[in-house]
């Protein structure tokens, strides 16, 4: 067994926690899992299980019978035919059913009472004169007018979801009906909004909604003004740090707009430099990037940042870091990059280096907690490229020079190897996971006899196979 070159833990090395002993691992570890760590993870998660991220959902069109199909009284797709409609209906339900229908797609028929009595709530109300001759201000409900009968007159129709929800939606006609609304009534542009943003707010408490909806709704209004979602709605989505996740997936999902790709990059890239909770959004909006290398000024700005603040970062930081590791193979790339940085430039003095080993460790650790049946790999151990390898081996070798560091990487390994063992395995992780300690006994050599201590201290299916790909 190899020596440490100096006692580890003297002086301000490592500034944070380390776990004594695998008991304590698998404490935290169970916290984190039951939502009682602190640092909005709770509020992470739900995001990410509302975010479908397997794509939208899809939807099938309820077919009508010849006897009960009804002529559209209005063809909103026709600026004139929109105009006449807002003008007789103004006041009524028919006007927030038709803008709801506008700015989502299909709408659970479960959700509309709720979303319709917000909206008309937010929407300008109606001055007329009362049979006393008194200006009052009316809001019409026609609670006993069947939905059908008013899916008749706005020309929209029944849907099925891939789940089985009943929806009503415009379908392909919904971004211009939204667009003539918008130019034809522009005094209704800021209610929109508000509205939107408040739906936003509650969506989770809603049925028939996922994240990645909400970001098509948001899509779909800021991409028919840009100037005005500066104005009206960034402003207030900033407001919330909640909306943290939100804000990035909706940055990479209007990415996608040719039409608007500079001037999404360009708030992109000032939430990369900001101080507070926006250089996050600006990682999840990298990290969901079809084509990262088209964003290298945001890269860049990100890893300045998280390089010049990582001594500082919270738990709630790290909650957020290894999240999007867990998701992301280009922020797995950039965090191999910044900690090789760290670690191999010659002005890094060894304090520098032992916390550079220190954040790495502890965003293993946490990404460690994410680890399950349904998520096996371990995101900075269990690599993607030999090249994410090759940036890491400096802080491998940094983490195996001090007693301490080289435990807890130890402690945790063990406790990671023997639960995936109990899983069915792929061979892509196995070999990769091999890949990993082989770099570590490439790294530090004089430690090469500690590591594979460990790999028999393990015992178990997964070291069995490493040790066959390693040869020893």
């Amino acid at each position: 067994m190899a020596s440490d070159t100096e006692q580890p833990g003297k002086g301000a090395d490592m500034p944070f926690h380390i776990p004594k002993n695998p008991d304590e691992l698998k404490k935290e570890r169970s916290k984190f899992q039951s939502f009682e760590a602190s640092g909005n993870y709770a509020n992470y998660q739900v995001f990410v299980q509302n975010m479908n991220l397997e794509g939208p959902q899809q939807y099938k069109e309820v077919p009508v019978q010849e006897k009960d199909k009804k002529k559209a009284r209005f063809d909103l797709k026709e600026p004139a035919d929109c105009a006449e409609f807002v003008e007789e209906y103004k006041n009524g339900e028919y006007l927030a059913l038709t803008i709801i229908l506008a700015v989502f797609d299909i709408v659970s028929i479960n959700d509309l009472p709720d979303m319709a009595e917000k909206l008309m709530d937010a929407l300008p109300a109606v001055e007329e004169v009362d049979q006393n001759g008194n200006v009052v201000r009316s809001r019409s409900r026609e609670p006993y007018l069947s939905l059908q009968c008013k899916l008749a007159v706005i020309g929209a129709g029944t849907f099925v979801r891939g789940d089985g929800q009943r929806c009503v939606g415009f379908g392909s006609k919904s971004k211009q009906v939204l667009r003539n609304i918008r130019e034809q009534f522009p005094a209704l542009r800021v209610p929109i909004i508000s509205w939107l943003i408040k739906v936003n707010d509650n969506y989770k408490y809603k049925t028939g909604f996922d994240a990645q909806q909400m970001v098509q709704a948001f899509s779909r209004v800021i991409a028919l003004d840009f100037a005005d979602a500066k104005r009206e709605i960034f402003p207030r989505l900033y407001s919330r740090p909640e909306n943290m996740l939100f804000l990035g997936t909706l940055a990479s999902t209007l990415l996608k707009d040719p039409s608007l790709e500079d001037d999404v990059l360009s708030i992109t890239q000032t939430w990369a430099e900001s101080g507070k909770w926006l250089w996050k959004s600006a990682l999840f909006a990298y990290a969901k990037l079809d084509v990262p290398e088209a964003c290298g000024k945001l890269k860049d700005l990100l890893q300045k940042n998280i390089a010049t603040h990582m001594e500082g970062f919270s738990e709630a930081d790290m909650f957020f870091l290894s999240l999007a590791l867990s998701c992301s193979v280009h922020v797995r790339t950039m965090m191999c990059e910044i900690l090789y940085q760290k670690l191999s430039s010659k002005t890094s003095k060894k304090v520098e280096k032992d916390e550079a080993a220190g954040f790495y460790l502890t965003l293993v650790t946490y990404c460690y907690y994410y680890v399950n049946e349904r998520s096996l790999e371990l995101p900075l151990v269990v690599c993607d490229t030999k090249e994410q390898q090759q940036l890491l081996a400096p802080a491998l070798a940094q983490v195996l020079s001090s007693r301490d560091s080289r435990r807890w990487l130890f402690d945790l390994l063990e406790l990671y190897l023997k639960e995936i063992s109990g899983y069915s395995v792929p061979a892509r992780l196995v070999r990769h996971t091999a890949a990993y300690f082989s770099n570590m006994m490439r790294s530090a050599p004089v430690y090469k006899e500690d590591v594979s201590a460990l790999l028999r201290k393990c015992s178990c299916g997964m070291t069995q196979e490493i040790f066959k790909l390693l040869g020893i």
